[in-house]
């Protein structure tokens, strides 16, 4: 193969796999645009892809340019090879053509991929904008459009089960009537945070329009959602929302419907709404969901509440303890404040203190921590970090009976709530926890990775509030690193111990 030929042919393909990196930018920027006609929201949008395919084409041109010279340099030098021309003057004359042609393209190509980044980035601004509604921060309805269909998808394809929740903000009207709309934002807000801050990382809330919200729940049954539904309509009855130094408060109620043979976005949205109406008509700040033929009220998926007198009083009438909080559900991120959780795991773990002290009843808080988690974030990102999360949560589910509670925390932690278990029935759980974890093998892209925990337990005393039995099990988890780490430690009330020494003397 002649000089000019090999050369030709290196600078070509180099030149066309940069201009197809141009071009596959410009193609994900088009396939990620909203779908559907052009509105005054994607313009912008629409804008800077415009901007990306001019690039792409001025790219193309300029690869055809300098294909067009490189062949015009391969003729001359098979030319000059076939003549009188000494072949050491032709190389050297033909390979700085190559050279200049060469460095020209690439200054057009530096340019190129500088522009690209920037439109690129403004293109992202703008199509994450058109998901998000503006006031709540929540995804919007063409977001939410989107993900249903993503995951009616993934019913057809696979049969994986979710559910709908629809919420709606009670008598919203006579509220922004009687307290202003500047106030009625807030609740809004409010109630985006409330949702964030209840649900899980996977779930999906958007902003369906008005004061009405919509929850995808992925990998949801009926009765697990209908628990979910029960846990926000609480968390949102519980909040306050602050507005010009006034206290506001709101109730919510809600329809559930799970996905079933045939449905399509029209038909599992039609038996939510359904169900959110039936929970209006039966007095609001309540939840129903719809089975396909009728609508039920979720006290018929809550465990029903159990008897247990107050000691002393012999009565009939005394106060009932409450069970609810249903299935082991891994919510969003515990705030650091306590104070500042109104809703959510803090909000359960208070009121089931408080049973616990008035009905002389057990309960256990076990504090469980992914064995050097920073690390593991450090070495392999944010996407396995998530991943892990995601695999110890589904481990704790595991693990758990139906009113526990799990909380994911930062750092590679997670809190969970053990009501009616006492100190060594929740010390064996995290022990079954932790072997299970240690005996599992993660695939991260080809790579086994084993992974250990740590944990600390603790049971509420008498005295007890939710910080005191907060520390006692920060600190058995502190002993548990001190002590080696993959291991759990208890809190007794006066000293911590490892679960090993505690259960060899049972």
């Amino acid at each position: 193969m002649a000089l000019g030929d090999l050369s030709v042919q290196i600078l070509l393909l180099d030149a066309l796999f940069a201009v197809a990196m141009l071009v596959l930018g410009a193609g994900a920027g088009w396939l990620l645009s909203p779908r559907g006609a052009r509105s005054a929201e994607n313009d912008q949008a629409q804008h800077a892809l415009d901007k990306l395919r001019e690039l792409a084409s001025t790219m193309a041109a300029d690869v055809d340019e300098h294909a067009h010279r490189m062949q015009v340099i391969n003729d001359e030098l098979t030319e000059a090879q076939s003549g009188d021309e000494p072949g050491s003057a032709c190389v050297v004359n033909t390979v700085t053509d190559i050279i200049k042609a060469n460095e020209e393209l690439q200054a057009r190509l530096a340019t190129a991929e500088v522009k690209l980044q920037r439109q690129e980035e403004e293109l992202q601004i703008h199509l994450a904008a058109s998901r998000t509604d503006a006031l709540t921060g929540a995804c919007n309805r063409r977001a939410f459009d989107d993900e249903l269909a993503r995951r009616l998808a993934e019913w057809t394809r696979r049969h994986t089960v979710f559910s709908l929740v629809m919420l709606d903000v009670d008598y919203f009207k006579k509220f922004n009537d009687t307290h202003g709309h500047q106030a009625g934002d807030e609740v809004l807000k409010g109630v985006a945070r409330v949702l964030r801050d209840t649900m899980r990382e996977m779930d999906f809330v958007a902003r369906y329009g008005g004061e009405e919200f919509a929850c995808v729940l992925p990998v949801t049954n009926q009765k697990e959602a209908m628990i979910a539904g029960e846990r926000i309509r609480y968390a949102i009855e519980q909040a306050v929302f602050a507005h010009d130094g006034t206290e506001l408060r709101v109730t919510t109620s809600l329809g559930v419907a799970q996905v079933r043979s045939n449905d399509n976005a029209a038909e599992i949205i039609r038996r939510a709404d359904a169900a959110l109406y039936h929970s209006k008509s039966a007095g609001r700040n309540c939840v129903h969901g719809h089975d396909g033929e009728a609508c039920r009220p979720a006290s018929e998926f809550l465990p029903q509440p159990v008897a247990s007198p107050v000691a002393g009083d012999n009565s009939e009438s005394a106060e009932p303890k409450i069970v609810v909080a249903g299935p082991a559900r891994v919510t969003a991120p515990v705030a650091s404040n306590p104070e500042e959780a109104e809703s959510g795991f803090h909000a359960d773990l208070r009121r089931r203190v408080v049973e616990a002290r008035k009905f002389h009843v057990p309960l256990s808080l076990m504090m469980i921590e992914i064995d050097k988690f920073s690390d593991l974030s450090d070495s392999f990102g944010v996407a396995v970090s998530d991943m892990v999360y995601d695999t110890l949560g589904d481990f704790i589910r595991l693990v758990m009976q139906e009113m526990d509670v799990a909380s994911r925390r930062g750092d590679g932690q997670f809190a969970v709530m053990l009501p009616g278990t006492d100190l060594e029935s929740a010390v064996t759980v995290a022990e079954r926890l932790r072997a299970a974890v240690e005996n599992h093998t993660l695939q991260v892209k080809g790579t086994p990775l084993n992974l250990t925990l740590s944990a600390g337990v603790a049971e509420i005393h008498e005295n007890d509030d939710t910080t005191t039995l907060t520390k006692r099990a920060s600190a058995a988890l502190f002993a548990s690193r001190n002590g080696g780490r993959n291991c759990t430690y208890l809190h007794d009330g006066e000293k911590c111990e490892s679960a090993t020494q505690a259960l060899a003397a049972c």
